[in-house]
């Protein structure tokens, strides 16, 4: 088997440039991603696409998986991972680097740009790493499985040290500390000075009228 050449891969051979967008929700049975097709292989991959003038990186996987899967939500500022892979031209192939952005899905449209070209299906991540064939994009789906991320912002952070995680969630109101949850005692009602102390049980009041 010959040596792919890489077109256009830039300098020293560094590869092409990608984004792509991980759909992500909460399932009954736990955390679950949007797979969606590729137009011409039909194999099982994520939303992605190339970086568009006058948009973050972030904002194109998010556009990225409007247009792929119908997929709208929130995205994430940050990369969570990246993988690579080979893109089919017609004479040659192209090493692609693809760096990944989480979208917490809220809504899956009806009907959506792509939605004629492609399949797109909710799978378990472990189904989900089974499917695709780049082991980076297998490695990241692990990754999730290994560690779920908190909710809200704090999903950023799941790649650091628990304690920070956790010190960021309460700065942002999504943990109290147990000094909050804790319910604080009730006093007890101080009786008024000279009054009768009241009997321990209704038992024992009948026994001291015996």
């Amino acid at each position: 088997m010959t040596t792919p050449k890489r077109q256009n891969a830039g300098p020293a051979g560094a590869a092409l440039h990608q984004v792509a967008a991980l759909p992500f929700r909460k399932g009954e049975e736990g955390p679950q991603v949007c797979l969606v097709t590729t137009r011409e292989t039909r194999r099982w991959t994520i939303p992605k696409g190339w970086p568009m003038k006058g948009r973050s990186d972030s904002d194109a996987a998010r556009i990225e998986a409007i247009e792929e899967g119908g997929l709208v939500g929130k995205v994430t500022k940050r990369p969570i991972g990246s993988f690579l892979y080979w893109k089919r031209r017609p004479t040659e192939l192209d090493l692609i680097r693809v760096e990944v952005y989480r979208l917490d899905v809220d809504e899956q449209l009806a009907t959506w740009k792509e939605a004629g070209e492609r399949y797109s299906m909710w799978f378990p991540l472990d189904t989900a790493a089974d499917l695709v064939d780049e082991p980076g994009l297998k490695a990241i789906f692990e990754s999730l499985m290994a560690e779920p991320p908190l909710p809200g912002d704090a999903r950023l952070l799941y790649h650091g040290d628990p304690a920070s995680i956790k010190e960021t969630a309460m700065a942002k109101g999504q943990m109290r500390s147990n000094k909050e949850t804790r319910k604080p005692k009730a006093e007890k009602p101080k009786a008024a000075a000279g009054a009768p102390k009241p009997f321990a049980s209704t038992t024992a009041a009948a026994k001291d009228k015996k």
